[in-house]
């Protein structure tokens, strides 16, 4: 139930309440910073997590703390099993269009369709994870839905974005986002 009909319904009414201090990422951005450099953006993840703590910490709901969960390691095996899955996709299509000419084309078209679904299936395992990674009141938040209907919804729009040349991409923005945040709960 979104924020804006749970009132309407008589369900209760959710106040969030940032109260995040803007100096207080100094230390993280030193902590975190140089090891980042170092490694080339690998320790970002690690970042990233300790990043979402502070602002999961800072923003209360209803007078009470979210709280994050989630690992720099997790966000790291996430997104090297991401990059691993589309440099084979489009290592397939580069090959289909080389080694068969102009009849690698559908290949290569089928390899492009593939990468647009496995990245819509990310974008909602990633926001599954992000939600299951964040408590209130000591429960985490799901998400109702598909991975799978949600990749053929990004497939879908994919292709009208590319018909349209990047025309359609806003209704794809917020037809995707309405899925994903429509569908969180507690």
């Amino acid at each position: 139930m979104s924020r804006s009909n749970a009132a309407e319904s008589g369900g209760p009414s959710l106040t969030l309440v940032q109260r995040l201090d803007a100096r207080g990422f100094l230390s993280l951005t030193l902590r975190h910073g140089a090891p980042n450099l170092l490694t080339l953006g690998l320790h970002g993840f690690w970042g990233r997590s300790a990043i979402r703590r502070r602002l999961w910490a800072a923003t209360d709901m209803n007078g009470e703390p979210l709280d994050y969960g989630g690992l720099g390691i997790e966000l790291l095996i996430g997104a090297l099993a991401k990059l691993l899955v589309v440099a084979a996709a489009l290592a397939a299509a580069l090959a289909a269009v080389q080694g068969l000419g102009v009849w690698g084309a559908p290949v290569a078209l089928i390899a492009a369709a593939s990468v647009a679904l496995f990245m819509g299936f990310c974008r909602f395992v990633s926001f599954v994870y992000l939600a299951t990674r964040t408590e209130w009141r000591g429960q985490v938040f799901e998400v109702d839905g598909s991975s799978a209907a949600f990749a053929l919804g990004e497939l879908r729009d994919a292709a009208l974005i590319a018909l349209t040349l990047g025309w359609w991409r806003p209704a794809a923005d917020r037809r995707r986002d309405a899925l994903l945040w429509g569908g969180l709960h507690h």
